[in-house]
């Protein structure tokens, strides 16, 4: 080596030695050492657990992405929604009520009685919730309930007072014929009426229903001129028929109006004997259709346990055959158009089931004879009508289902 390039050498390590020098010195002062030795690198920071009131089944500390376990926030993108936790009370520290001043200070204990008493409490909002609806439902009144007003079955009982005229209009042949005139007299009276189909549920069918009823004089005597002992009478009618009702408002202070058809029965028989009597009057027994055109009742006061009101009702009568009186023989008038009205009004009260009416009532039957008969001289009597007319009061108790 000549002593040129030895100095050459010379100076380059000159130059290099204090740059390298330093440089170890910036790393020496950058790093920290523990007795001399560098100190080891601390231990990354665990992750806080961001409690965004959702539960997803893990533990705090579980990994990192141990709430995001499919990494969405790592994208840019929010997990999907989880089942909410059960809010916790105002003043509360979350832990669903129960007590945690065992130590727990605001971290949520996480024991796993902890765990199994917090999905009790769960259980039991839900149960509470279940039990709420479930009264809420009952409270509610069904759409296939029976309101109060609708009643399923009625029957009634009472008595009646009721007097009866018949007179002769236009008389022709005999020109002085016996009319009838009674006092007041004493009836008994039966009644009721269902609607089986309320039984199956609420619709239009529901209020369709049958009625009828059935009085009777028990002791009728009839005394005319000319005759010593008075005579036996019966005096009875018999009704049956469809009935429809309306609540007009649907509820209980609501009046309700019934419509319908009924056949009836109506005999006043004076049980003569032939042999001994010439018989004055025949007898009549009316065969007849009832149109219940309108009957109304209006509540003044209705509650739950008694009620108040009025009733009112108008029928008409198309009658079939009158009886004796329609014969042609001597003993009759021949035939006649018939037909009749029927009026009634009067008060009611309720006490729970149990219901009491006081009504009055007035019928009111008129005849056109033909006088057929009498033209074609087949014996019988003649005249131009009559008029049959029944009216009374009475006073009916009952109960209603």
């Amino acid at each position: 080596m000549t002593k040129n390039t030895f100095f050459l050498f010379a100076m380059a390590a000159a130059l290099t030695l204090p740059s390298l020098a330093v440089a170890q010195e910036d790393e020496e002062e950058d790093t920290p050492t523990v007795g001399g030795k560098p100190a080891p690198a601390p231990a990354p920071a665990p992750r806080k657990r961001v409690d965004d009131g959702f539960d997803d089944g893990s533990e705090p500390g579980d990994g990192e992405g141990a709430d995001d376990p499919k990494g969405y926030r790592a994208k840019g993108r929010e997990p999907a929604a989880r089942r909410p936790r059960p809010a916790a009370p105002e003043g509360d520290d979350g832990d669903l009520g129960f007590d945690d001043s065992d130590g727990g200070g605001e971290e949520a204990d996480n024991s796993e009685g902890a765990k199994r008493r917090r999905r009790t409490a769960r259980r039991g909002d839900g149960e509470k919730a279940t039990d709420a609806t479930a009264q809420f439902r009952k409270s509610k009144p069904s759409s296939n309930e029976r309101p109060e007003w609708e009643k399923v079955i009625e029957v009634a009982a009472g008595v009646m007072l009721l007097s009866r005229s018949f007179d002769f209009n236009d008389p022709i042949e005999p020109k002085s014929p016996s009319n009838y005139r009674s006092g007041m007299v004493p009836a008994i009276i039966f009644g009721g009426e269902t609607y089986p189909l309320a039984l199956l549920g609420r619709g239009p069918l529901a209020n369709l229903g049958i009625v009828g009823h059935y009085y009777r004089v028990p002791v009728l005597r009839s005394q005319l001129p000319g005759y010593v002992e008075p005579v036996e009478t019966t005096l009875h009618q018999f009704e049956v028929g469809l009935r429809y009702r309306w609540n007009i408002l649907g509820k209980l202070a609501s009046p309700t109006l019934k419509a319908g058809l009924s056949f009836g029965r109506l005999g006043f028989v004076i049980h003569w004997d032939p042999s001994l009597y010439q018989v004055p009057l025949p007898n009549i027994v009316y065969l007849y259709l009832k149109l219940a055109i309108v009957s109304l009742d209006v509540p003044f006061v209705a509650n739950k346990r008694w009620s108040l009101g009025a009733t009112a009702s108008f029928d008409y009568l198309y009658i079939f055959t009158a009886g004796d009186i329609e014969r042609t023989d001597t003993s009759g008038y021949g035939r006649s158009k018939t037909a009749g009205i029927d009026l009634g009004g009067g008060l009611y009260a309720t006490f729970g089931g149990f219901f009491l009416r006081a009504t009055g009532f007035y019928r009111r039957i008129f005849y056109a004879f033909d006088n057929q008969c009498y033209n074609d001289q087949t014996g019988c009597h003649a005249a131009g009508g009559a008029l049959d007319i029944y009216q009374g009061a009475m006073i009916l108790g009952g109960y209603a289902y």
